[in-house]
């Protein structure tokens, strides 16, 4: 899961957009350059936490997006093929990370993202003082941002893939209840525990397993 990128080392960009995979990444770097009147220089897609270590030591504007455990985990299963249980485990390793940093960025819930984007950026721009522009309504709409989404896909690709491209899927959805059902059963009890009380420290809420994440 872990990718390395050249240009989080440099300072040749204005905000960094990191996340999980399939925690609205893509949504939200596409949203977000739209909105936009002037050139803004977006670091991306990295899935890594050292990548946003690196930019809060540079002072850089951080958004870090977050998914709940069991659907981010089960999606970018079937996306990537690797083992549920690695990918449980790599979320357990990214949000446990970056949880030591919190306050230092904002964060995105998935939800929010995708319904109400405008707002976190409004918050960006209060925790930074940057002066992003937010998107206006016409520009949120979801089947205009995931069709050029997946018109971007198949440019890159040559065809759309339903288990890789980056908007909902039928298909994929298909293939995404078997590996939820394993997901939710006993053996990935402990694990999954310990994700959703991250994913909920990471929100700023409490919870009675909230505990957990800070052991993590």
């Amino acid at each position: 899961m872990v990718r390395q990128r050249k240009n989080i080392l440099s300072r040749q960009f204005d905000l960094l957009i990191d996340g999980y995979p399939r925690s609205a990444n893509t949504f939200a770097v596409y949203t977000f350059k739209t909105a936009q009147h002037r050139e803004t220089r977006i670091s991306s897609h990295h899935h890594n936490p050292a990548a946003v270590v690196a930019a809060i030591r540079m002072r850089k504007p951080v958004l870090v997006l977050a998914r709940d455990p069991i659907d981010a985990v089960a999606s970018w299963t079937v996306f990537s093929g690797y083992p549920l249980k690695y990918n449980l485990e790599t979320y357990i390793n990214y949000y446990s990370e970056l949880l030591k940093y919190k306050g230092s960025f904002e964060v995105g819930e998935f939800g929010e993202v995708t319904k109400q984007f405008p707002f976190v950026i409004d918050r960006l721009n209060r925790r930074f003082g940057t002066k992003f522009e937010t998107p206006v309504v016409d520009l949120l709409n979801p089947k205009r941002i995931f069709e050029a989404i997946e018109r971007n896909f198949e440019i890159e690709n040559g065809y759309v893939d339903e288990n890789r491209v980056s908007r909902p899927s039928e298909q994929r959805e298909l293939f995404k209840r078997t590996v939820r059902e394993e997901l939710e059963g006993p053996d990935l009890e402990p694990l999954r525990r310990q994700a959703t009380a991250l994913f909920t420290a990471m929100q700023g809420k409490t919870s009675a397993d909230a505990a957990i994440a800070a052991k993590c």
